[in-house]
């Protein structure tokens, strides 16, 4: 079987996966994560299997999780509990949220108040700043969430543990940018479709598993001649997104998708965590110093990293895809917008809901868009 044909089997049987099936009948636990601020290697570390927790990967009715947790709050974060509310995430043994923001501290919340008491629940709290004071912060933060795991799970996590699901995870991150790679080329073998795809699937399985997937898939893209359509090169940029077909949308009206800068994308995997030191140092640091999300301040942080990208991936045009609420990356925009226009790169400003897929009036921008990236317009 191709490679790309086990992603789409792996997000299409969700959560009724092979693996997730396999996993819990062998007795293991599954903790469920959200943030990128939650380091996998600690559960991990642990022999639990970390599932992400993105809600649907499509639009979805979210009437039960917008009763719990109001319209004042964004879609991701009651979509998220919409698909807990409807059972499908009921493998989950535990969860460990990040409080990135007040949707997903008051989200996590509402999981213990609506029947969930008996899921092992856990907060971390990363900072939001980089200094070597908030890295020492966030390493008491991850040392309290270790304890946490071995106390909820009666495990012991050896810093070995740890260092040996560092190497497992560092090898997903060298694969993923290899596979990205790709995306440089002037005709890229992948769309950005096929990308979401993959991403979406190795959120959902052990990354053992993921890795060899993905050496597979690198094998076949590179022992290839195909290539993906012509069209303008886009990068995608924003809030967390997993609907493959909002990227379909945008490639069938005449774009390859070549980037994404958000957390599921290139900043879930980009730096390396740093092997030869001490495992929690390394982890405090990596993941706070990492590609920065809109959360973090200076935002200059993240706008000179989202540049890099654009430059390096020869992009056209940036589509900034934000859902309503979300006042991290809301407030950015008006930045971004200056700096692109300094750069020269056109930008199409979209406010949609969670995973929200093609609408006519989004069709119809998205063309406008193109039209204008012909015309070296810059914002829209």
């Amino acid at each position: 079987m191709k490679a790309i044909e086990k992603i789409r089997k792996i997000n299409d049987t969700f959560p009724d996966t092979e693996y997730i099936k396999e996993w819990k009948a062998q007795g293991k636990k599954i903790v469920g994560w959200l943030c990128n601020y939650v380091p996998e290697e600690l559960i991990h570390a642990a022999g639990i299997l970390p599932v992400r927790v993105t809600g649907y990967h499509d639009s979805h009715n979210m009437r039960d999780g917008t009763v719990k947790l109001s319209t004042s709050l964004c879609s991701f974060t009651r979509s998220c509990l919409q698909i807990m509310l409807d059972k499908e995430l009921n493998f989950m043994d535990g969860f460990i949220c990040g409080n990135c923001c007040d949707g997903t501290r008051r989200f996590s919340e509402v999981v213990i108040l609506e029947g969930f008491e008996n899921l092992k629940l856990h907060m971390v709290n990363p900072p939001f700043k980089i200094t070597d004071a908030s890295i020492e912060l966030y390493k008491i933060e991850l040392l309290n969430t270790k304890k946490w795991l071995e106390d909820a799970f009666e495990v012991t996590i050896t810093d070995e543990d740890i260092s040996e699901s560092i190497k497992v995870y560092n090898t997903t991150r060298r694969l993923v940018r290899k596979l990205n790679g790709l995306r440089k080329l002037d005709n890229p073998p992948i769309t950005g479709t096929e990308v979401m795809e993959v991403m979406n699937a190795g959120y959902c399985i052990p990354k053992e598993e993921f890795n060899k997937i993905l050496e597979q898939l690198i094998e076949e893209l590179e022992d290839t001649n195909q290539s993906v359509k012509d069209g303008y090169r886009l990068m995608v940029i924003g809030t967390p997104m997993t609907n493959p077909g909002f990227f379909s949308m945008l490639e069938e009206s005449g774009s390859v998708v070549v980037s994404e800068e958000m957390c599921t994308g290139s900043r879930y995997y980009w730096e390396l965590v740093d092997d030869n030191s001490n495992p929690m140092d390394a982890l405090a640091a990596r993941y706070l110093s990492n590609f920065p999300c809109a959360r973090m301040i200076p935002s200059t942080n993240r706008m000179d990293m989202l540049l890099e990208l654009a430059r390096e991936w020869k992009v056209e045009g940036i589509v900034s895809a934000n859902i309503p609420f979300c006042a991290f990356y809301g407030s950015d925009v008006p930045m971004l917008r200056n700096l692109l226009k300094e750069e020269g790169i056109p930008m199409l400003e979209l406010t949609m809901e969670y995973n929200e897929g093609a609408t006519e009036q989004s069709k119809t921008r998205i063309q406008a868009f193109f039209e204008m990236i012909e015309s070296k317009g810059v914002v829209m």
